[in-house]
């Protein structure tokens, strides 16, 4: 129960009932106690806002270094990029001027084997038309020599034609069925080979002399030693190192 009176002055006072006064000190009490609920949590929510900002400040500095490390691997990332392109750039002036170089060359080199078997072509002329009166039978076992025109015989001719061609021929002679064609022809192409490698030069194997094995081969009816009779087949030396040794014959 509450009662106010004002006194002469006009003041005016209440008073209340111990029980009321009771309640409103219990009510005051449970709000002192839920305000120091509230006052804990956000005391302890403060103190965790602290420690996230703390985390976060030190993530963000770890991000701000890896962001500054990716930034400095771009930087050079792209400087061995724009190296690069510079060297491509460069590389490709320099495929540029090999093609063009290259074009050069070959132009020059087509010349020159032009004019090389022009030159083989003339100078052989002469040995290829005695060369086609042969008879085929035989032309046919020269499986080395190339004649359906004047330039492809021109171009068959070296040394190693020539020491294939010996070897079909040198064969059947040290097994006693030489023909003398064989010697003709050799002789012939020989003396056409010998013009494009001067080095081609003939032994001198001859009859009577005494038979040396580092420059002569027997047939095989020969003697195993003594003096020449006969030569079928003269050798040759490359470079000065005999390449074919001289085949002949030794009888009493």
């Amino acid at each position: 129960m509450r009662v106010s009176f004002t006194d002469e002055n006009g003041k005016t006072s209440c008073y209340i009932s111990e029980e009321e006064h009771k309640k409103e000190v219990a009510k005051v009490a449970n709000l002192t106690e839920k305000i120091g609920e509230a006052l804990d949590i956000f005391t302890e929510a403060k103190e965790e806002f602290k420690e996230r900002e703390k985390k976060f400040g030190e993530e963000i500095n770890i991000l701000q270094d890896n962001l500054k490390s990716k930034e400095n691997e771009i930087s050079r990332l792209k400087s061995e990029l724009e190296a690069k392109i510079s060297q491509n750039d460069s590389l490709e002036k320099d495929k540029v001027n090999l093609q063009s170089e290259n074009e050069t060359l070959k132009t020059n080199n087509d010349e020159l084997e032009s004019k090389l078997n022009a030159l083989k072509s003339q100078t052989l002329e002469e040995e290829f038309e005695a060369y086609k009166q042969l008879s085929p039978e035989f032309r046919s076992k020269c499986n080395t020599i190339y004649a359906n025109n004047l330039l492809e015989f021109s171009l068959s001719l070296n040394s190693n034609s020539l020491y294939y061609l010996y070897l079909d021929m040198a064969t059947p002679t040290k097994n006693g069925k030489f023909e003398e064609t064989f010697s003709k022809v050799f002789d012939l192409l020989f003396k056409a080979c010998s013009k494009i490698e001067p080095s081609l030069k003939r032994l001198e194997v001859k009859v009577g002399e005494e038979m040396d094995i580092k420059s002569c081969e027997t047939t095989r009816e020969s003697e195993p030693r003594g003096k020449i009779t006969k030569v079928f087949l003269q050798g040759y030396e490359l470079n000065g190192a005999i390449k074919q040794k001289s085949i002949v014959e030794i009888k009493e």
